[in-house]
């Protein structure tokens, strides 16, 4: 749930959530977009680090799986090792969360 909050002595508005993804400066207000908040365990316990070191959201990467063409675990990890060059703990976990039917908002 995202809930707003004003610092008078600063004049910043900023979202309030466990995580965050941007931040923005409009004007004298900062706006900070927050991420979803995922699981503390399993393998969406991975997206935050996902999202910040490849700079996509799960749901840009579940769609990437999708349009690949491959149907096999292991060659969808492959695929994106070799043409994202993400790491093989986080395309395992992300790979595996998609092919289990788990869906990310968008």
């Amino acid at each position: 749930m995202r809930t707003g909050s004003i610092d008078r002595q600063s004049d910043e508005r900023r979202l309030t959530d466990s995580s965050y993804s941007q931040t923005q400066r409009k004007g004298d207000i900062i706006v900070v977009e927050h991420a979803p908040t995922w699981p503390k365990q399993g393998p969406a316990s991975y997206f935050p680090s996902i999202e910040k070191k490849y700079g996509r959201s799960i749901a840009e990467w579940q769609r990437f799986i999708a349009d690949c063409g491959l149907e096999k675990h292991m060659a969808i990890v492959g695929y994106l090792k070799s043409e994202y060059r993400m790491g093989h703990g986080h395309a395992n976990a992300l790979v595996g969360w998609t092919l289990a039917g788990n869906v990310a908002s968008s």
